[in-house]
C-alpha cells in the first residue's frame, strides 16, 4: 500500500464521485423539491441535503486516505466546510439566479439561459468549481 500524500488529482476524484451520488441518489425526493423554498422549511430541506452530501464526500476522502493516499484531517474538514457552504449557498436557488443575473454583465445571456432550463447546468457547473477548489484547498501542503 502506497503512503503518498493524495494529488489534488486523487482529492477531485473522489469528491466529484461523491458529488453525484451525494447529488443525486442520497437526495430524497422532499429535499429536492423543497431545498430552495423560502424560509425555514426550505433552509432545513436545503441543510439536511448538504449534510448527507458532505457525509458521502467525507467517506470518499476517508476511503483514499486509509487506501494509502494520505490527507491532511484538517485540510479535509476545511476543504469539506468550503464545499458544503458553497454548495448550500447554490442550492437555495435564489443565489445562484442572482449570480446568473450579475454575470449577465460580463457575458450576456446567462439569467436568460437559467430561466430556460439551463438553471441545473449552472448548478452541477458551480458545484464542479467548488470541488476543484476544495481538492485544492485539502491537497494543500503541511499537516
Amino acid at each position: 500500500m502506497s503512503t503518498d500524500r493524495a494529488a489534488p488529482g486523487d482529492i477531485f476524484t473522489a469528491l466529484f464521485a461523491a458529488h453525484q451520488i451525494g447529488d443525486y441518489w442520497c437526495q430524497t425526493a422532499r429535499q429536492a423539491e423543497t431545498k430552495g423554498l423560502p424560509g425555514w422549511r426550505g433552509r432545513r430541506a436545503c441543510a439536511a441535503h448538504v449534510a448527507s452530501m458532505t457525509a458521502c464526500k467525507a467517506l470518499a476522502l476517508g476511503t483514499l486516505h486509509v487506501s494509502g493516499r494520505r490527507i491532511s484531517p484538517r485540510r479535509a474538514a476545511v476543504a469539506l466546510a468550503a464545499d458544503a457552504a458553497s454548495h448550500y449557498w447554490a442550492d437555495r436557488r435564489t443565489t445562484l439566479e442572482g449570480l446568473a443575473k450579475l454575470a449577465d454583465r460580463v457575458s450576456p445571456g446567462k439569467h436568460g439561459y437559467y430561466k430556460a432550463g439551463g438553471a441545473p447546468l449552472l448548478d452541477q457547473a458551480f458545484h464542479i468549481g467548488f470541488l476543484w477548489a476544495s481538492s485544492v484547498i485539502a491537497a494543500g501542503q503541511g499537516r
